[in-house]
Formats: C-alpha cells, structure tokens, sequence
C-alpha cells in the first residue's frame, strides 16, 4: 500500500487530520507520522504558515528519502495559525498570541476565533509541491478556569468551541471535531489533492 508521511509528532492532531484525508477519498494510502517512522530531527521554520508547513514537508521529505521507505509517496507539511477577529493576518500559533487569547486580552468572550491551518504536500516522484490554507472558526468561550499555556498540551481546546457550541473542544470526541474541521476543509484540501495527483 502507498504510504503518506504526515510530519507531525503530535498524535491527536495526527489523528483528526488522517480522519479528514480518508473522509475526502485517500481511503487507498497509508498514513504515517513522525514517531511511526522513529524520526526525531527538528526543525527550525521561518515565514507564514504556508511557508513554515512548506519548510516541513521538504525537510522531512528529504530526511525519508534518505531512509528509502517502502511505498513512500508524499509528505505533508502542515502549519497553524490564528486569525483575530479584529486582524485580517494569520498569526503563527505562537505562545504569545495564545497566552493573549487565554488572558482575554486579544479576545472577549463570544469572539469567533479562526484557526488557519497550511497544508503542503511534497510529492516524492515528481518534487511536485502544492498547498492548500483552510479556515475554521471557533468560540471563545472564555476563560474562567485560568487556563494557562502548557507546553506539552494545546491550552486553546479547553477555551473554544464549536460555533454555536459552549462545549469546549477538548470535550468532544476525535469524530466531532474531525467532522468539524471537515466542514470547512472539505474542498481546498480535494482541489490540493488533485492538483498533486495523489486524489
């Protein structure tokens, strides 16, 4: 089977991205992240987020070549960012736009809070590399356990939710929230897909 390199080490992001994949049609490819193959390179990303997530896929792509993994097709690059309601830039998911958002001093209760995630795909046989950015919106519900930032867990899930949902992220299922994110990504990452020949 054809495998796919999602260059991520973290596995509920992993997970929920895998989810949308299939659901768009690559039910035929394996996926595999960063830990599946036991590669812990970092590496350091500069730019937007297209560019950090193009950086990714490169870097790891090239990193995979060099381990000729069997069926190896492509890798994907991926990159977050945050789009405030009274800014029209998508920030780098950096510690400081989030420590703003959870101190409430960048959003107030009831903002709609977007999520922009870069896709990029490196397509190993023929270097082909097309992105694809998509938007998601979420409630701040506010903050009123203090949530602070951690470093080893995503402090937004426990502030937003769903548009027209007061349940905070991290208390929905996998399911929900791939479902969620698929509502909004459903078309830009296919159009990504067929572009690179991959769908």
């Amino acid at each position: 089977m054809k495998k796919i390199l999602i260059a991520t080490k973290n596995k509920d992001k992993f997970v929920i991205v895998v989810d949308i994949f299939k659901k768009i049609g690559l039910q035929n490819y394996e996926f595999v992240n960063l830990h599946d193959l036991s590669i812990d390179d970092n590496i350091e990303e500069t730019g937007d987020i297209t560019q950090r997530a193009e950086q990714k896929a490169k870097f790891y792509g090239n990193i995979a070549k060099k381990l000729s993994i069997a069926g190896l097709v492509a890798i994907i690059g991926i990159d977050d960012g945050i789009k405030l309601p009274k800014n029209d830039n998508a920030n780098p998911n950096s510690k400081e736009i989030t420590s703003g958002i959870l101190s409430g001093e960048l959003v107030e209760k009831g903002d709609i809070v977007w999520i922009v995630r870069a896709f990029v795909i490196y397509v190993l046989e023929t270097g082909k590399i097309v992105s694809s950015t998509t938007l998601i919106p979420f409630n701040f519900l506010g903050n009123s356990e203090d949530v602070k930032w951690m470093d080893e867990k995503y402090p937004l899930s426990l502030v937003l939710g769903r548009v027209n949902d007061f349940k905070p992220v991290a208390e929905i299922s996998n399911k929900e929230s791939s479902d969620y994110y698929l509502k909004y990504s459903k078309y830009p990452l296919q159009e990504m897909f067929v572009k690179a020949s991959v769908l």
